[in-house]
């Protein structure tokens, strides 16, 4: 009896070793397949602020340049929308210090310049 529970572990601890494999970046965007990128403050909030060219290539840099990714749950303070021409949207958390996206997030210190777009150019849609 004792046998088979330890086959038992063993096997269970074996098979949950990839439940969650590593992610090393994010999807590459293409900035000309954009149509636009949005910021909000709360995922169904009415208040919407649009990126400008500059804005937009700053973010683009920044995701493309994710090279280590951490699976973590968070409360956003702000959701960035990325539409693209083709009619796809992705959906991007920001905290304090993290970018993340479907719980996977990458440590950056660029996160008040994207909060700052929001804060200074807040407008109604």
């Amino acid at each position: 009896m004792k046998k088979l529970i330890t086959i038992f572990t063993v096997l269970s601890l074996i098979s949950c070793g990839n439940t969650f494999p590593e992610k090393r970046s994010f999807d590459k965007i293409n900035s000309i397949e954009i149509e636009n990128i949005h910021i909000k403050k709360n995922l169904n909030d009415s208040i919407v602020v649009d990126f400008s060219k500059n804005d937009i290539e700053n973010f683009v840099n920044e995701i493309n340049s994710s090279n280590k990714l951490e699976l973590r749950k968070a409360i956003p303070n702000y959701w960035i929308f990325v539409k693209f021409k083709n009619g796809n949207e992705r959906k991007f958390k920001l905290t304090d210090t993290y970018i993340g996206e479907n719980d996977w997030y990458m440590k950056t210190r660029k996160t008040n310049l994207f909060q700052n777009i929001y804060i200074e150019n807040q407008k109604s849609k």
